[in-house]
């Protein structure tokens, strides 16, 4: 399962494609990487030119539903690791949450295996699989750590909420000064 997400911030320049490559009833890039953008991101650089360039705004948050557990998830990427939280009972994914700060795999494993309240999911997509905990323990691993601003919004108390207020407007361009993280 692929998520919307993109180093922070971002500019990319296309490399030479074929306009062939573009589907235009669809509006996305057919076999490319960047198959989950819009084409209305892109600009033509020149009308003989089969050159495009384009600037990306990505989401700091993404939802996906997840099938199995009946439930959204909203997931934020860190140092190249999506991390989620589910909606219905806002448990965190801890092993994707310890994965941002880098540490080891046997540390990780270590502080994950004397949680109380952990529940494994082994099956799924790679974003959702791991050791899920409750967010109040994983605030405090994220404080802890020192990465609860780098996964800003994931850990703001009332996610669902904020996301319907502001989700639309977060993006990776906007001035830090628009939101706060301490909310």
């Amino acid at each position: 399962m692929s998520t919307p997400f993109a180093k922070r911030p971002t500019q990319e320049q296309l490399p030479e494609t074929p306009i062939s490559n573009y589907d235009h009833q669809s509006q996305n890039y057919v076999n490319s990487a960047s198959s989950l953008r819009s084409a209305s991101s892109l600009t033509k650089v020149s009308s003989n030119s089969s050159r495009v360039s384009r600037k990306i705004i990505k989401p700091l948050v993404a939802t996906v539903f997840w099938e199995e557990e009946k439930s959204v998830c909203y997931q934020v990427k860190a140092n190249g690791i999506v991390v989620s939280r589910k909606g219905s009972d806002d448990f965190v994914n801890g092993t994707k949450l310890l994965n941002v700060t880098g540490m080891s795999r046997g540390r990780r494993d270590g502080i994950l295996k004397v949680e109380k309240g952990r529940r494994v999911i082994r099956n799924g997509s790679m974003n959702l699989k791991g050791v899920w905990i409750p967010y109040d323990r994983a605030l405090e691993i994220a404080r802890n750590e020192g990465i609860k601003d780098l996964l800003y919004p994931l850990f703001v108390e009332d996610i669902y909420s904020f996301y319907k207020e502001k989700g639309q407007k977060l993006r990776e361009e906007l001035d830090d000064d628009d939101l706060c993280c301490d909310q």
